[in-house]
């Protein structure tokens, strides 16, 4: 009962049907209690015009808004369908036309129509109940029409799948991409502000300007697709319908684009339409949808989540339910009396876009909450919310020790078209940002550790109007006891005191080796020492003795036995080498030695005593003061024999009267040299001299120096030899020579 009179509702119902009760919701939804179950009544917004209704044919090409207020309808082997008053007329090949499989569109603005056909069959103009028909014989060549366009100049722009033509002064005029189109397959095109003709093509856009082809979508990418539909708005913004790559505004030389990823129903746009109150329509792949153009610009100027994007299906009336069809333009129009019509598979769908919009936000709610697959205890009328704030505080749900693996399930409790309640939902701690879960009615979270999360779910209803303040819950993850803070402190002062121990023990255990290697360097000082004490106080003194008796012997011999003295002389000379060579030994062998001032002050005294007695002066170049450092006794050792040997060279094979011998310590380096002003040799010639040579520079290469010989014939001769030091100290000891000696 309405408005003072009866309406049978049968036609929903059927007419089988038994009605038991009647019950209408919040929404205003009216559920019917019947024999065969219950039924919900919503209202329709859109009316659907099929065969049933008048159509020729449910393929429905494109639409087109008469000047006067009628509709026409391009039926793919029905002709042209003329909605006038609420009745069809049908204008075919039986009344003139050239073909009943016709594609495109497009009024004129003196009133007359213009037709497109399929399969070869040209352009029709209808006018005045006449038909003029175009084709090849007036120049028109190509087979598939798909798009017309009047524009303001009174020009008729025909796209086909092959060339863009334009019937100017009876003329028609082709061209392709050699004229500078963006390609040859043309699907769309749109009068735009100033003359300007939108030209939507396969590969991206073009515009007819001035009397040439400027091909847009070379310097905007996102305009480099495939296009299928175009609108130009009241304020000089381009809206572009893709194939797959969703929505291009053109605004102001600036693209932006909006995907499925955004919001939108479907990413392959065939018609884009306003209505009075600045929403936007869309025929698309996978039905009609609307969003509000002020959230489109304020998306593209904020960047908000998503957008609310309206979708209509069979429940707002449409009878199509299968796929939309790319097959031509326009594929949907704007009536004069405001209403929207839509082709679809199956009739043309027409909608008052001045719909009541369902304004109540749904209820939202917590239905159940899964802890590692285990259901867990809900006060079900705690979980769920209310409209605007909050009524009452979140409820909480303490949930045992487990993996951490929760599902938790909502809902929203609005029914006028439940299949489009959308959803988003956060859990503090965990998620940055609401995630946008559509329709999905679960959020699924693993490996969650212990302590206090909150959840919170908002939802929308069909229309896209959001409840807000939506349902929350604080979940506590109880921890295991390995978690707990006194199982962490304990185990943190266990580790502290293991710790602690394994420094100690490390410590202790380096403290005892470096004692034994003390102990062991003391033991081998303390060796030789004892080696050093024994040789001296056993070996030389026995050898000293030895020489005094062969000398007493000797002076004996001079009256008695003459014969006698050469070998005495000779024993006497070997004992004295023998005892200087054991004094050299007992000398490196002493550790109370190993110092550069001792090993200065030892052969200092050696070259003294070769001084005195070779009949060649020896000048001695020495600092007054060396660093005090080591120098260990295989270091002494060697460097004293080879200084021995090199003087012992001088004095027999050199003829030199004069010798040089010096030492410098530059850059923790030990140098010294010794340099003679003798015969001197050809390097690789002086065969006596090569095996002391090669035994010389053999010594230095053991205790890490080098050895350098330089001699020329007639040029003496230069032995340079240079001995890393270690552990330099600052103070300095006084050298028991003056800086330069000469003897």
């Amino acid at each position: 009962f309405a408005d003072g009179q009866f309406v049978a509702e049968g036609g929903y119902l059927g007419a089988s049907y038994r009605v038991f009760c009647l019950f209408q919701d919040r929404e205003h939804n009216v559920w019917v209690g019947s024999e065969e179950g219950l039924v919900r009544l919503t209202p329709r917004h859109f009316t659907t015009y099929t065969m049933q209704e008048g159509l020729t044919q449910d393929a429905i090409a494109s639409v087109c808004a008469g000047r006067d207020g009628s509709v026409w309808i391009a039926v793919w082997g029905g002709g042209v369908n003329h909605f006038v008053d609420g009745h069809f007329a049908v204008i075919g090949r039986s009344n003139g036309l050239s073909s009943d499989f016709v594609l495109a569109l497009d009024a004129a603005r003196d009133g007359s129509l213009w037709v497109g056909a399929d399969y070869g069959f040209g352009l029709n103009h209808i006018q005045g109940g006449q038909i003029t028909h175009y084709g090849r014989a007036e120049g028109l060549t190509d087979p598939v029409l798909t798009a017309l366009l009047e524009d303001e100049a009174g020009n008729m722009w025909i796209g086909s799948r092959s060339a863009l033509n334009c019937l100017r002064g009876g003329t028609f005029n082709r061209y392709t991409m050699r004229q500078g189109l963006s390609n040859n397959k043309i699907n769309a095109l749109c009068v735009g502000q100033r003359g300007v003709v939108w030209i939507g093509t396969e590969d991206g856009l073009t515009q007819w300007t001035n009397g040439q082809f400027i091909v847009v979508s070379a310097t905007e990418p996102l305009l480099r697709k495939t296009i299928l539909s175009l609108y130009e708005d009241p304020e000089g913004t381009l809206w572009v319908g893709t194939r797959g790559a969703g929505v291009v505004r053109l605004r102001a030389g600036k693209a932006d684009s909006f995907t499925t990823r955004d919001g939108l129903l479907s990413d392959s746009i065939y018609a884009i339409l306003e209505d009075d109150r600045k929403n936007l329509w869309f025929n698309s792949s996978k039905g009609i949808f609307c969003v509000r153009k002020t959230e489109l610009q304020e998306f593209a100027r904020d960047g908000v989540s998503s957008l609310a994007c309206v979708a209509y299906g069979k429940m707002d009336g449409i009878a199509s339910s299968g796929q939309y069809q790319e097959v031509a333009q326009p594929a949907a129009c704007k009536a004069r009396d405001g209403r929207l019509w839509f082709r679809t598979t199956h009739g043309v769908a027409v909608v008052d876009p001045n719909i009541t919009v369902n304004k109540l936000p749904p209820l939202v709610a917590i239905e159940q909450v899964l802890a590692d697959r285990q259901d867990v205890a809900l006060d079900k009328s705690q979980a769920a919310g209310r409209i605007g704030q909050l009524a009452r505080p979140a409820p909480l749900v303490t949930i045992p020790p487990g993996r951490g693996d929760l599902e938790i399930h909502y809902t929203a409790l609005s029914l006028r078209a439940p299949e489009r309640n959308l959803f988003k939902y956060k859990l503090d701690r965990v998620d940055s940002a609401w995630v946008d879960a559509g329709g999905r009615r679960v959020a699924y979270y693993n490996n969650l550790a212990h302590g206090e999360y909150r959840f919170r779910v908002i939802a929308c209803n069909n229309d896209g109007v959001w409840n807000e303040a939506g349902a929350a819950m604080v979940l506590i993850l109880q921890p295991h006891y390995w978690q707990t803070w006194w199982f962490l402190g304990l185990c943190s002062l266990t580790a502290a005191a293991a710790l602690a121990g394994s420094v100690r023990y490390a410590t202790r255990r380096k403290l005892q080796r470096k004692l034994k290697w003390l102990e062991q360097q003391h033991a081998v000082e303390t060796e030789r020492m004892r080696i050093a004490r024994d040789l001296h106080d056993n070996l030389g003194t026995r050898l000293t003795e030895i020489l005094m008796l062969n000398e007493v012997s000797g002076s004996l011999s001079n009256n008695q036995e003459p014969t006698l003295k050469p070998s005495s002389r000779r024993i006497s000379s070997l004992v004295r080498e023998l005892v200087e060579n054991l004094d050299a030994i007992v000398w490196s062998v002493n550790p109370k030695n190993d110092s550069l001032d001792n090993f200065v002050l030892y052969v200092y005294e050696y070259i003294d005593r070769v001084a005195n007695v070779s009949p060649v002066p020896i000048l001695r170049d020495i600092p007054a003061t060396l660093p005090d450092c080591p120098l260990s006794s295989e270091q002494r050792h060697n460097l004293f024999l080879v200084i021995k040997e090199a003087l012992n060279n001088v004095f027999r094979h050199s003829g030199a009267t004069e010798v040089w011998f010096r030492l410098r310590v530059e850059d923790s380096t030990l140098a010294l040299s010794l340099e003679d002003n003798g015969n001197g040799f050809a390097p690789g010639t002086a065969s006596e001299l090569g095996n002391g040579l090669v035994n010389m520079e053999k010594r230095m290469e053991l205790i890490g120096g080098t050895f350098v010989v330089s001699s020329a014939p007639g040029a003496g001769t230069r032995i340079q030899l240079q001995v890393p030091l270690s552990n330099l100290a600052e103070s300095k000891v006084r050298n028991p020579g003056s800086e330069t000696h000469a003897a």
